[in-house]
């Protein structure tokens, strides 16, 4: 396990192009008596998470399980050991067999997380999100939920990511006092959030 930690402890590109092997080879080292795969496939989750990747709502975890069969043979090949080229004309060495299938592994790996991401990407539809969220503003300003002016604060803040508390004053024409209301609304339906007062 210390081998297998020293190993991994890689900068995140590196961590994230290696996730394959590094999931594969904790389960090879097995080193829980039950929940190995389970342990193994947490532990994908949290490095993609943790380098800003993946979804609370989608795991990896999801990919795997679609394609089990294919998963656990493609776990078993890099397990291999001794294995000879079927043509019989040159014995392959064990490690340039294993790495070979750890390859293969990884590759699956990766195909699995790019699923993930074509699969949320399809259901959040990037391309429309702001006109869903506008839709949902202006039916919350309709119900009375969000002052007037919302739907203007919302397409400010998704257009750049953010916007000072002063920003929103000059997207406002209105009365001081309703202008400090709108951004609260807000912040209430919690649509915006802020890190200080």
């Amino acid at each position: 396990m210390r081998r297998w930690e020293d190993a991994y402890r890689l900068p995140p590109a590196r961590q994230l192009a290696e996730l394959g092997a590094m999931h594969h080879r904790l389960v090879w080292i097995h080193p829980f008596i039950d929940g190995n795969g389970r342990a193994s496939r947490l532990l994908s989750h949290a490095v993609l998470r943790r380098n800003g990747v993946g979804s609370p709502l989608r795991a990896i975890a999801r990919g795997l399980a679609r394609n089990v069969e294919r998963y656990r043979a493609l776990l078993q090949a890099a397990d291999q050991r001794g294995r000879s080229d079927p043509d019989g004309r040159e014995a392959l060495s064990e490690r340039a067999l294993s790495e070979r299938a750890l390859v293969d592994f990884n590759r699956f790996f990766d195909e699995q997380a790019l699923d993930r991401v074509a699969f949320m990407g399809g259901l959040i539809e990037p391309d429309r999100l702001l006109t869903r969220i506008l839709q949902h503003v202006r039916e919350e300003v309709d119900l009375g939920h969000l002052d007037r002016g919302a739907e203007t604060v919302v397409r400010a803040v998704f257009r750049s990511g953010e916007i000072a508390r002063g920003g929103i004053d000059d997207l406002l024409d209105s009365l001081p006092r309703t202008r400090s209301r709108r951004p609260k609304s807000l912040f209430e339906m919690k649509m915006l959030q802020s890190e200080s007062h």
